[in-house]
């Protein structure tokens, strides 16, 4: 009978411990880039938690001091994690919207502003070209497995933060705050090309308005606009995404120290 007990009691501990582990992942998971994403179906994403779940408690050895009573730690802990999973996914799903800013610039420079479509990420709408971007963006993240880097940053983050410790705001807000100044910087770097064509249309625009008033040039320089942005997009599109991932990789890395 003792020995039945002490298995149900090993049992409660585990499953106690999974679900903790579960609400960081969970958190993370739900708003990952490529995971998360609204158009997946919530049982989809529960699933996908799931089993990533068990296979980082299998990786990571939880130090957890439960008590006499662990039904009473077990909300806290909980919520802690959930938080803990929150950040992580926050902060991937900014590194993340670098591309989609980028797009942004680069569809108003390049003359595609005008084709807007819905936009299942962020809800609202947005240009074809950002969609583009971050579908492309997202597509290689699977294609090169570095969906697989993600879920190795969960189970490094348990280095970091450990499970119980909660993140401390002054430090997430920080975070944050470089991350956005930094993606700020990157998403100019990457529509850069355009932004300097633009820049050659509108002054080539003035200097033939000026020249020849009859002219209607606005007619005449977006189907060359667009022309020549397709080309451009072209010539630089895989550099963009090969800097990019390269970006937001390191951005993790340096975040989680690994």
């Amino acid at each position: 009978m003792l020995r039945l007990k002490y298995s149900m009691d090993i049992a409660v501990v585990e499953l106690l411990t999974l679900l903790v582990i579960a609400a960081r992942v969970a958190a993370c998971c739900f708003l990952l880039p490529g995971f998360g994403e609204k158009f997946i179906p919530p049982r989809i994403k529960i699933l996908i938690a799931g089993v990533v779940s068990v296979l980082v408690m299998v990786v990571v050895t939880p130090d957890i001091i439960w008590g006499k009573n662990p039904i009473n730690t077990f909300p806290l802990l909980v919520l802690q994690e959930a938080l803990v999973g929150a950040f992580l996914g926050l902060f991937v799903k900014l590194l993340f919207a670098v591309i989609d800013i980028a797009g942004s610039i680069m569809s108003q420079h390049g003359g595609f502003s005008n084709v807007l479509i819905a936009d299942p990420s962020f809800g609202g709408q947005t240009s074809l070209y950002s969609q583009f971007m971050r579908k492309a963006a997202v597509s290689l993240l699977f294609m090169t497995n570095l969906h697989f880097f993600l879920i190795q940053a969960i189970v490094v983050s348990y280095s970091l933060f450990p499970l119980g410790k909660l993140i401390i705001f002054h430090d997430a807000s920080q975070a944050f705050t470089l991350a956005f100044n930094e993606g700020f910087v990157r998403a100019l770097q990457f529509a850069a090309p355009f932004v300097v064509f633009a820049l050659l249309v509108q002054v080539g625009m003035g200097l033939i308005n000026k020249l020849i008033p009859q002219i209607q040039v606005f007619f005449v320089a977006l189907p060359l606009q667009i022309i020549v942005g397709l080309f451009i997009s072209f010539g630089v599109l895989g550099l963009i995404f090969d800097s990019f991932q390269q970006y937001w990789v390191n951005a993790v890395r340096g975040l989680l120290r690994f």
